[in-house]
């Protein structure tokens, strides 16, 4: 798959004292104490997991199932989208980008 290009949704919700930011594409997750916080530490988790999954299995982010479903619906209804977007630049790959979008 060289040259392709992935955007990843990404919701961002509150659980308690905890942030969470959850890619529904995979199930790949990050928590911190603010929104500041939880978007650093899914910058650093997502690196690990194209890095890690590239070497296990041979692509970025395969063997890696998407998020449940009651986290995919809350994409639906965000309450509002981050101004940003984070890519990766992957070896085979042109990029993996994701937007946030903070959910109810």
């Amino acid at each position: 798959m060289t040259g392709e290009q992935m955007l990843l949704r990404v919701v961002v919700f509150q659980d308690g004292d905890a942030w969470i930011a959850q890619c529904l594409d995979y199930d790949i997750c990050a928590q911190g104490p603010n929104l500041d916080a939880v978007r650093k530490r899914f910058n650093v988790v997502m690196a690990a997991e194209i890095d890690e999954s590239s070497r296990r299995n041979g692509a970025p982010l395969s063997g890696i199932g998407p998020a449940p479903q009651w986290l995919q619906d809350k994409w639906q209804e965000p309450e509002s989208t981050f101004s940003t977007k984070r890519t990766f630049l992957v070896m085979g790959y042109a990029a993996i980008s994701y937007e946030m979008a903070l959910a109810a």
